[in-house]
């Protein structure tokens, strides 16, 4: 169990509970050595985050962006549920600073998880009134315009000769992804 490890210095929570496993060192994209799970007979796999992390995460990342464009982000909101035993619609409310005017837009959308943990991400939308939001949405709308159905793994280690199954995904305070391996 890995609690809290870090993905983009934001805490989650990895667990791996397996019968008959191998592992080994292969080469990590860092340019070090992760530690890979080569077989085991049979097994779950978990992986959580706190909502409120991942609020602060997508806060940094939405700083980040738009104070390239002049504009200073206050706060984020984010809300998940799930839609689904792999997908989940994510909403986020994003308050924002420009000059003097304040305006408040609503990203949302949703993301569906396949077998071997790709998420697609679709039904990208941005709302918002006033100044600052039209200015929001003149640099946001062509990024989401990029993303939709767009496909990402989750999964940055390698499961060697494990293959997934009864892949699920809970949203709520925790977001929880889970998934069984072996016979």
């Amino acid at each position: 169990m890995a609690a809290p490890a870090e993905l983009e210095s934001t805490p989650i929570h990895v667990s791996l509970q397996a019968e008959d496993a191998a592992f080994e060192f292969a080469p990590a994209s860092s340019g070090g050595q992760a530690l890979m799970i080569r077989r085991a007979a049979h097994g779950e796999v978990t992986v959580e985050l706190a909502r409120a992390a991942l609020e602060q995460l997508v806060h940094t990342l939405a700083v980040e962006a738009a104070g390239q464009h002049g504009v200073e982000v206050k706060s984020t909101k984010m809300s998940l549920s799930a839609r689904g035993p792999r997908a989940v619609s994510v909403t986020a409310d994003v308050t924002a600073k420009m000059f003097i005017a304040t305006a408040t837009v609503t990203l949302s959308g949703d993301v569906d998880l396949d077998e071997q943990l790709n998420a697609r991400i679709s039904n990208l939308r941005f709302t918002g009134e006033g100044m600052v939001a039209n200015l929001a949405g003149g640099f946001i709308r062509p990024q989401l315009a990029k993303l939709e159905g767009s496909s990402f793994p989750l999964m940055s280690f390698a499961l060697g000769e494990i293959s997934l199954r009864d892949v699920q995904l809970q949203a709520g305070d925790t977001l929880r992804l889970s998934a069984q391996f072996g016979s």
